[in-house]
């Protein structure tokens, strides 16, 4: 996924200072595994801590002259750990010019690298303490 060497790019120079903020439309992928990899190491890192001030995970994309209708994600970064606004799609329904009319649900908080706010689950490890105690099967 090209557009994520960019992110990956505009992370490390905002981290550095060199910008004050970055935004990208991506596809709705970056959500996934393969590209959270590319997320994590900034929003985790603890000596220079990238924040998601914005975040819209799963948006629709509707391009009449093209006829494209795809699925996009919409992201800020911000140097330092605060908290963001995080826009989830809650109700969406053409409208009479093909294009899609949209109702969001905002909430606040960290967002983590699967443009989630609350518990940072997609980075869990099991515990130690459970380590020959118990098994998965």
């Amino acid at each position: 996924d090209f557009v994520m060497y960019w992110w990956h790019h505009a992370a490390q120079l905002t981290r550095r200072g060199a910008l004050e903020r970055f935004g990208f439309i991506t596809t709705n992928s970056i959500r996934q595994t393969f590209n959270r990899r590319v997320l994590e190491p900034h929003l985790s890192d603890k000596k220079q801590p990238l924040s998601l001030a914005f975040a819209i995970p799963d948006h629709p994309w509707v391009d009449t002259a093209d006829g494209a209708a795809v699925r996009i994600a919409m992201t800020v970064g911000v140097a330092g750990e605060q908290p963001g606004r995080l826009l989830l799609v809650v109700r969406e329904s053409a409208t009479e010019q093909d294009e899609a009319d949209i109702e969001l649900d905002e909430r606040r908080g960290i967002i983590q690298q699967d443009l989630r706010t609350g518990a940072a689950v997609a980075s869990a490890l099991p515990l130690k303490a459970m380590d020959g105690l118990s098994s998965r099967d």
